[in-house]
């Protein structure tokens, strides 16, 4: 049993802390994009790297230009630390490493600030066309290899300066899985990983997500929003000249229609906070006297919040054209979750909030006719290969929104002592990961203090690496049982141990002896006695 050293304060922290192709994308896309590109960072230079094509296959000399940045303003030289924010789903942009958590995180650190942009999105394009033969190469997998291509080559060639850095990797949704698998593939090159609200499990039927941003409204808005969307279904029947109220005419598929409808109620959801009050702007839907007309006019609230039309929402069409672009993303993640993930958000078969007709084979339709191949995602293969939400992995710690619907599919117990769940009660997608407002809930603000807490642990280990004869997790050593100390270098004495036992052996044993000699004379003392007062009363009879 090991021995646990810890101070009560430290004790108490670790108590504490114990469709489409989706929002994932369209968060990454245009979410993120709201003011961005627009002007130069002042601490963020823009630079482009080599990268491998193909790094399953050592013959192959092919390679294409990925975009990444670089953020000096803090860094440290003579104590180098390296934080490098994961790209996703989407465009990268320098704002990423401007602001938000990982800049506040880099600069207490007086780390180097670093992001690479995932292949095949934004700059970083190896193809021209995005045909199923070009797309092979578009994999988590090559993802994860081309950041620690990027992480070796960077610390011995671009910048030896960080040649022997401790390096931290963050990223949020999509590349908070990432990050969690770059630490469990490549633990010689990260020292630890903050994963925001990311989806390790892959799941081709993801009906969980429907049921949560239903609960997540509230029973009323959850019920007005059912009866609405029933409504609308009678109408279509009748006129597709409802669609004009969404401004979706330029929808020709009815279940389409429903899935833009169900994507932005959803997405009002999962990316509300205190700034947007988008959850309470839909559920104003339950007092309105004209529920379909407030629908409509909440639909289109969303199209301009994200500055997007409702083609840019519909997956089946957004996902034809071949040319690839930085605007475009949607064919690119679509093909990762036909081919990988799934994450397909179907409507469940009780109470759903959705249209029952948004289901599986509708998603397998949309991926067949992008590609023109029956494609069904190899989960199986996907969460074996990360180890779904049991990955083994080590210092990583990954917060989740308690609103977020993402959030049934990451990591939400404690898996050891150095692999962290936080649900942040009150809270959407990747809340975390955007700079502190004073209207936070109050539970953001203390996981962002726990965030950093982990974070400082694995930059700043446990003293002389617990000597070899512990283990370590959040700067605290846990000691084999033959030592002790605060960073287990103290023996235990054995022979000590063993003579104090021998000792008590003995006086055990002697003890038992005396017990059976006591009992002894006691036996004989009674036969004796016995014998005696038998002779007394013979001699007792004979005097008569």
């Amino acid at each position: 049993m090991k021995q646990f050293f810890f101070p009560i304060l430290i004790l108490t922290f670790l108590l504490i802390s114990i469709e489409t192709t989706s929002h994932l994308q369209f968060y990454n896309s245009h979410l993120k994009t709201e003011g961005k590109g627009t002007k130069q960072i002042k601490n963020v230079v823009t630079k482009t790297f080599t990268q491998k094509l193909d790094h399953f296959d050592l013959q192959s000399q092919v390679n294409f230009t990925q975009r990444y940045y670089e953020n000096t303003a803090y860094f440290n030289a003579n104590d180098p630390k390296v934080f490098i924010y994961i790209g996703g789903e989407g465009e990268l942009f320098p704002d990423d490493i401007d602001t938000g958590e990982v800049v506040d995180l880099a600069q207490k650190h007086q780390a180097l600030l670093l992001s690479l942009e995932h292949r095949y999105y934004g700059e970083s394009i190896p193809f021209k066309n995005e045909t199923l033969e070009n797309l092979q190469y578009l994999s988590s997998q090559q993802a994860l290899e081309d950041l620690a291509y990027f992480i070796t080559k960077y610390s011995t060639e671009i910048n030896p300066a960080v040649e022997n850095a401790k390096w931290i990797s963050v990223g949020g949704s999509y590349a908070g899985a990432l990050s969690s698998w770059l630490r469990l593939k490549f633990p010689h090159l990260v020292v630890g990983s903050l994963a925001s609200s990311g989806p390790v499990f892959a799941k081709e039927d993801f009906y969980e997500y429907d049921q949560i941003v239903a609960a997540s409204a509230g029973v009323d808005c959850a019920n007005a929003i059912r009866n609405v969307t029933a409504e609308i279904a009678i109408q279509l029947n009748i006129s597709e000249s409802i669609k004009d109220q969404f401004n979706c005419s330029d929808i020709p598929n009815n279940v389409s229609f429903f899935y833009i409808l169900a994507d932005t109620t959803a997405f009002s959801i999962q990316y509300t906070n205190q700034q947007n009050q988008l959850k309470e702007k839909l559920c104003e839907i339950v007092n309105a006297d004209d529920k379909i007309g407030y629908y409509a006019n909440h639909t289109k609230y969303i199209f301009n919040y994200t500055n997007t039309t409702s083609v840019q929402w519909d997956m089946l069409q957004n996902s034809l054209s071949i040319q690839a672009s930085p605007d475009y993303a949607s064919r690119l993640w679509l093909y990762q979750c036909c081919q990988e993930f799934g994450w397909w958000q179907t409507a469940p078969a009780k109470d759903p909030l959705r249209s029952p007709l948004i289901n599986l084979q509708y998603h397998r339709l949309v991926c067949e006719t992008a590609f023109q191949k029956t494609m069904i995602p190899d989960c199986n293969f996907t969460n074996e290969y990360y180890g779904a939400k049991n990955p083994g992995s080590s210092n990583v710690i990954v917060p989740n929104g308690s609103l977020d619907p993402w959030h049934v599919l990451s990591i939400l117990q404690n898996e050891s002592l150095t692999l962290i769940a936080r649900l942040i009660q009150g809270t959407s997608h990747c809340a975390d990961l955007f700079p502190p407002s004073p209207t936070d809930p109050e539970d953001l603000t203390l996981a962002r203090e726990e965030i950093a807490f982990f974070i400082n642990s694995y930059i700043n280990p446990c003293p002389n690496n617990c000597s070899g004869h512990g283990e370590c997790s959040s700067n605290l050593c846990f000691c084999d049982n033959e030592y002790t100390g605060n960073d287990c270098s103290q023996f235990i004495n054995q022979s000590t141990s063993e003579s104090s036992s021998n000792k008590w052996k003995d006086t055990g044993i002697t003890f038992i002896f005396l017990t059976i000699v006591l009992a002894i004379i006691v036996i004989a003392g009674f036969f004796y006695f016995k014998s005696k007062m038998k002779k007394s009363y013979v001699k007792l009879d004979t005097n008569v």
